[in-house]
C-alpha cells in the first residue's frame, strides 16, 4: 500500500522507496503537477492589508468631500455664483464616485481571489485526481463566498439552492466524494492495496486483472506511480 506522507521508509522494498523523497523530515510521494496550498498566516495577512487600505481610503474620501463642500461655499459667496459652482462640483464628485467604485470593486476582487480562490484550488487540489483539479474547481468555487462578519473576512459554505448554510469546509469535501456525478474526478481518501482506486479515482473497485486493455492504458497516463506499484506487485496476474 502506497501512502502519500510517511514517517520512515522502514519495511518497505528498494523498489518503492524510489517512489518518495525526503521533505521536511518526512518521506512523501513524488508526484508532480498538485497545487500546493496557500500559508494561512500570508493569506489572512494580505487580507489584513487589504482591508486596512480599504478603510483608509474611505477616511480619505469623507475628508475630500468635507473640504470640496467647504471650498465650494467659500467661492459661492465670493463670486456669487452658485448654480455654476454646483454643476462643477457636481461633476467631480460623480468622476470621484465612479472611480471609487472601481476601486471598491477591484479590491473585492482582490479579497475574494485570496479567500475563496485559494480554498477553492486547495480543495479541487486535494479532491481530484491528477489532472482533473481544474474541472472540479469550478464547481466548489460555487458553493464557496466570502463575507464580513465583525470586521473579519469569513469564507461561507452555500447549500445546493446557493443560499447560506452552517456547512463548514470538511462537509463540502464529503459531500463531493459521494456525489455520484463527481465519482470519476475523485481520488480515493486513503489508497486501496492494488492501486486501482487511485488509479481509477472515486473509490472504483474493478481489479487490475479485471481491467481492459483500454483501461489499463488509460490508467497508466493518468497514474503511472500506481500503475507501475500494482504492476510490480503483479496484480495484473491474479
Amino acid at each position: 500500500m502506497f501512502e502519500y506522507e510517511l514517517d520512515s521508509l522502514k519495511g518497505l522494498e528498494e523498489s518503492q522507496k524510489a517512489f518518495y523523497e525526503e521533505k521536511d523530515g518526512k518521506f512523501v510521494l513524488k508526484v508532480k503537477g498538485i497545487p500546493q496550498p496557500q500559508n494561512d498566516d500570508g493569506l489572512r495577512k494580505k487580507v489584513d492589508e487589504l482591508l486596512a487600505e480599504k478603510k483608509a481610503e474611505q477616511q480619505k474620501r469623507k475628508e475630500a468631500e468635507e473640504q470640496a463642500r467647504k471650498e465650494a461655499e467659500e467661492n459661492a459667496r465670493k463670486n456669487g455664483n452658485i448654480e455654476a459652482l454646483e454643476k462643477s462640483w457636481g461633476e467631480k464628485f460623480t468622476a470621484r464616485e465612479t472611480e471609487l467604485l472601481n476601486e471598491k470593486q477591484s479590491l473585492e476582487a482582490q479579497v475574494y481571489k485570496l479567500t475563496v480562490g485559494s480554498k477553492a484550488t486547495e480543495l479541487a487540489a486535494k479532491l481530484a485526481v491528477p489532472g482533473s483539479d481544474s474541472v472540479l474547481l469550478p464547481h466548489i468555487s460555487n458553493r464557496l463566498q466570502v463575507e464580513t462578519v465583525d470586521g473579519e473576512i469569513k469564507i461561507r459554505v452555500l447549500d445546493l439552492q446557493g443560499k447560506p448554510s452552517a456547512l463548514s469546509i470538511e462537509d463540502l469535501e464529503k459531500e463531493f466524494r459521494a456525489n455520484e456525478a463527481f465519482k470519476p474526478l475523485i481520488r480515493a481518501s486513503n489508497a486501496s492495496g492494488s492501486g486501482a482506486s487511485g488509479g481509477q479515482g472515486g473509490g472504483a473497485t474493478k481489479k487490475p486483472s479485471e481491467m481492459t486493455t483500454q483501461e489499463r492504458v488509460e490508467w497508466k497516463q493518468r497514474d503511472p506511480v500506481g500503475f507501475k506499484a500494482a504492476l510490480d506487485a503483479g496484480e495484473f496476474n491474479t
